[in-house]
């Protein structure tokens, strides 16, 4: 039977007809793996598929005129041509290791799944099972996780390679635009095989259709790196490194341009894992200060700093390695750390002036820094301001030669934080701080003593103690005791006060003259805050039930939204379907506003719902699942948030 059909598969000779057929069946291939999910390993971009129908090309190509290449096993007819020279050894050795390991993936997916499936699974858990299941076995689960998906990408990556330059003119485009960028007239052999690589690595990605602002960027980063040809190594090491460099490059300003004001980020396109280690962060910013001669450096480097680890943490959440809390917990942490540096390179040059502030009692005064908003609530994005208050032990004054009182001093230190994180030098600005929440805001002054804040907060109004609720300690003196001081402190001024009977009408109020003046909202202009069923509908009823019910339930004293909803829902204050959906609509909105502040480099909440923008917000919001129709599904969403904040505020329309 073989015997009679092997004529009409394998034929003598190659004419046009044939090749234009294999080209559109390899570009009608190309396009559907494109629509598929990223972690399926058989019909995803570089998944078994495509080796399957590299493999079977050139046996359609050849195999008529020799017979050694008519196999219907997948490994022996790759070894075939190997042996045969049609393909070279290296991409034969390539492809076999690949097949092979995208095979033991798609074993182990049927066997934990135990039916026929090809895609690994969506949540956080279920990957880390799974990467226990391929021989991921430390004893850190996440960091296990994310070792898994850098070697299925980088896998994945390396078949896609291969299989995208059949019948492809493009890798000697990119390859002459490497070429240029350099300046150089001669290459070493070695640096000639470099560059003819990185463009068939690049190659795959710029073929794909409406990425000419993709072309343009990376010829922008070949003119940036130059003659530095040393900086495309990683990227030709960690294949993977071209597609999470791709991503950044066609859905985020912010992180392109940190990349093209330091190429040295190409380095750490591709860790296997990102330990968001609080330890290991600290230590590095004491490296990279420790390493600045004078003030200005010190300026540039801890803004590089801050910028790397941005860069760092915010590839990785595009690139699916890291979840939102994840995201959102590690630039809050990293704040902390810069913000806590801060605080002591200013100290040491203020007591050097002044001396050490001390209390009544000869001892020394303690200090400090309370963050509210998205830092207090551990909810840190890209480009958020930080809402700091600042307190101090005491009265008193310092020990120096130029003695000035404890608020003199302490006035000074917050201004000197200040100016040295919010500053712009030739590497930007760390961050900017908003100290309006302090007591009497912009009329009071910048510090506050225990005992004064105490006492404003007995007199202060609703709004004041709802701000609280979000306060932390995030800096200052690290004295255990004297944290714990403040830290009750705080829940004292957020929590025990006497509620009044129409805090809901309160709450309301304050809520509505939010939405009316600030949001600036229409039909096509969505503010996702301020606007009607934001954030803030969301934030603004949690914190009234945590203030209302916070006596009969201390588990709702947490600075974090989420994490109410959660004790909110356990404890029946609202219906479970209820905190449910809250929680996953402060989610996804969170998620659009990280992702519209990507976008565009700068601190933004108001999205136009019209369909250029929002194609791009789909392009960058893929990992976190699929939004064919977003300006829809975001009405549908506020409508919701609205509804349920009106009957848990009860609130009156007419009003």
């Amino acid at each position: 039977f073989f015997r009679s059909i092997n004529p009409y598969i394998y034929r003598k000779s190659v004419d046009e007809n044939l090749l234009e057929g294999v080209i559109e069946i390899k570009e009608r291939i190309e396009k559907e793996h494109l629509r598929e999910s990223q972690l399926n390993v058989k019909l995803g971009v570089g998944g078994i598929r495509e080796v399957e129908f590299f493999v079977q090309i050139f046996q359609l190509l050849y195999g008529g005129i020799r017979s050694e290449l008519r196999e219907q096993n997948t490994l022996k007819a790759l070894s075939a041509l190997t042996q045969a020279g049609i393909i070279s050894v290296e991409d034969g050795s390539t492809l076999r290791k690949c097949y092979l390991i995208l095979r033991k993936y798609e074993h182990r997916l049927q066997m934990m799944e135990e039916q026929q499936i090809h895609t690994l699974p969506s949540t956080q858990f279920e990957q880390q099972c799974f990467a226990r299941m391929m021989g991921f076995c430390s004893s850190n689960a996440e960091a296990d996780r994310q070792s898994m998906l850098h070697h299925l990408r980088n896998t994945m990556a390396r078949v896609r390679s291969i299989f995208s330059g059949l019948f492809d003119q493009k890798h000697l485009e990119v390859e002459a635009a490497l070429r240029n960028s350099t300046r150089l007239r001669n290459f070493r052999k070695e640096e000639d095989q470099l560059l003819e690589l990185l463009a068939r690595q690049l190659t795959p990605i710029l073929r794909q259709s409406g990425q000419d602002l993709l072309e343009k960027r990376f010829y922008r980063l070949f003119e940036t790196i130059g003659a530095q040809l040393e900086k495309y190594r990683p990227l030709y090491k960690h294949p993977a490194s071209w597609s999470r460099l791709a991503s950044i490059a066609a859905t985020s300003d912010t992180l392109w341009n940190h990349l093209l004001t330091n190429t040295d980020l190409l380095n750490k396109l591709d860790p296997k894992e990102l330990r968001i280690d609080a330890k290991l962060l600290k230590i590095e910013v004491d490296r990279v200060i420790s390493e600045s001669t004078h003030k200005e450096e010190e300026l540039d480097a801890i803004r590089r700093f801050k910028h790397t680890q941005t860069f760092l943490l915010g590839s990785a959440e595009l690139d699916g390695l890291l979840e939102y809390n994840q995201a959102r917990h590690g630039l809050t942490i990293l704040a902390e750390i810069v913000l806590q540096k801060a605080h002591e390179v200013c100290f040491r040059e203020l007591i050097q002036r002044h001396g050490i502030p001390r209390d009544g009692n000869g001892k020394p005064a303690k200090f400090s820094i309370i963050g509210l908003g998205k830092i207090g609530g551990m909810e840190l994005t890209y480009h958020s301001d930080l809402d700091l208050v600042f307190l101090y032990s005491g009265i008193g004054e310092t020990d120096g030669q130029l003695q000035v009182s404890n608020q003199v001093f302490y006035a000074k230190l917050i201004k000197r934080i200040i100016s040295y994180l919010s500053s712009v030098t030739s590497c930007g600005y760390a961050y900017k701080l908003d100290t309006r929440l302090r007591p009497s805001g912009n009329a009071g002054v910048l510090v506050t003593t225990m005992n004064a804040f105490d006492a404003y907060h007995q007199q202060s109004q609703s709004w004041e103690h709802q701000a609280l609720i979000k306060a932390r300690v995030v800096g200052g003196d690290v004295d255990e005791n004297w944290r714990k001081s403040v830290d009750k402190l705080l829940t004292k001024s957020a929590y025990n006060w006497q509620i009044p009977d129409d805090l809901h009408r309160q709450i309301a109020y304050l809520r509505r003259r939010k939405e009316d003046e600030l949001s600036g909202e229409t039909f096509q202009q969505k503010n996702l805050k301020e606007g009607k069923g934001g954030l803030l509908d969301i934030e603004f009823l949690t914190q009234y039930l945590q203030l209302k019910f916070v006596h009969k339930f201390p588990e709702l004293r947490t600075t974090e939204t989420l994490r109410a909803l959660e004790v909110i829902r356990n404890k029946g204050l609202i219906s479970s379907d209820e905190a449910n959906f809250l929680q996953e609509a402060y989610r996804w909105i969170r998620k659009i506003e990280t992702a519209l502040r990507l976008l565009f480099d700068q601190s933004v909440n108001s999205l136009n719902l019209n369909k250029s923008q929002t194609v791009h917000l789909e392009t960058l919001l893929r990992c976190q699942g699929q939004f064919d129709n977003l300006p829809g599904t975001l009405r549908k969403t506020s409508d919701k948030v609205r509804l349920i904040y009106e009957q848990i505020m009860k609130v009156d329309k007419r009003a």
